[in-house]
């Protein structure tokens, strides 16, 4: 890929890591799996926390995170958003297809 457009390297990195996270995800049983919203990480890192110990409690093991740092889990700024102009992000997105579509 280091031929391609940076744009076009970008929307192949995200493809083929989406791919390769669905694929090992995919390997995971269903009971295993957390799935979290990054706003809902943002808004609340504590209870993710809790429901990250929850998942392991269910699966049988215990964590401890009494040493946690409460500093660390004191909600934060949301900075998921696009910050392509309009023409990049238009590229992007086609770009993206190509690659999915292969």
């Amino acid at each position: 890929m280091k031929s391609l457009s940076p744009i076009e390297q970008v929307a192949g990195q995200v493809v083929y890591t989406r791919k390769a996270v669905d694929e090992g995800l995919a390997l995971i049983p269903e009971k295993n799996k957390l799935s979290v919203a990054y706003s809902e990480f943002c808004n609340s890192p504590s209870n993710i926390l809790r429901l990250i110990a929850n998942k392991f409690k269910e699966l049988g093991f215990e964590v401890d995170t009494s040493g946690i740092d409460n500093a660390l889990l004191k909600p934060f700024e949301n900075n998921n958003r696009i910050r392509l102009d309009c023409l990049d992000a238009s590229k992007l997105s086609n770009e993206l297809s190509k690659f999915a579509s292969n």
